[in-house]
């Protein structure tokens, strides 16, 4: 009887799978350099806008939605090797995930876009997501180097507005030279 105990209690707090290879958390903030296992991100900047403009190529385009854009500004560096950061998600409030958006076309500086090499310094980026309004506050940004990371560092920088956030009616995206920059209007 003993030992069926025991087993039955191994049973019940051994973690699943699931839990074994899940991604390994790496926490911080807004402001915060956090490092992963192949790179480095700091977030300096989170702005929000019910429309965007994007100068590109001498055009301009205007993306609207029905929610809200965030605008993620943020300084990326890579590790010991050459690597493009491919997966950012808005983990919202209420546990829903948006990945970056991909609307906007060939935005200046888009985190998935941008080759990070090692020796270099931190190279100026920029993540677009869209969502609902009241997903703004509260929420998680989840960074990883893939789309599939078992077992690697996932970034998880806490997003905090002051309520209710402060919503610009629009923003612009422009090329100056060979930077970038983010006005809001």
């Amino acid at each position: 009887l003993a030992a069926v105990l025991i087993l039955y209690g191994l049973q019940r707090t051994m973690p699943g799978y699931a839990d074994i290879t899940s991604p390994i958390a790496v926490a911080g903030q807004v402001g915060e350099k956090l490092s992963a296992r192949n790179f480095a991100l700091t977030i300096d900047k989170v702005s929000l806008a019910r429309e965007i403009t994007v100068e590109s190529f001498g055009r301009e385009r205007n993306y609207t939605t029905s929610g809200v854009w965030a605008l993620v500004e943020g300084q990326a560096e890579a590790g010991q090797e050459s690597i493009t950061v491919m997966r950012a998600q808005w983990l919202a409030p209420n546990g829903a995930r948006y990945v970056m958006s991909e609307r906007v076309s060939n935005p200046p500086g888009q985190l998935s876009a941008v080759r990070l090499e090692p020796g270099l310094p931190p190279h100026k980026v920029l993540l677009l997501f869209e969502f609902p309004g009241d997903q703004a506050s509260g929420a998680t940004l989840l960074v990883s180097q893939n789309p599939y990371t078992p077992l690697d560092s996932e970034l998880r920088i806490a997003i905090e507005f002051d309520r209710p956030p402060f919503v610009a009616e629009s923003a612009r995206i422009s090329r100056d030279g060979s930077d970038w920059r983010v006005t809001m209007q």
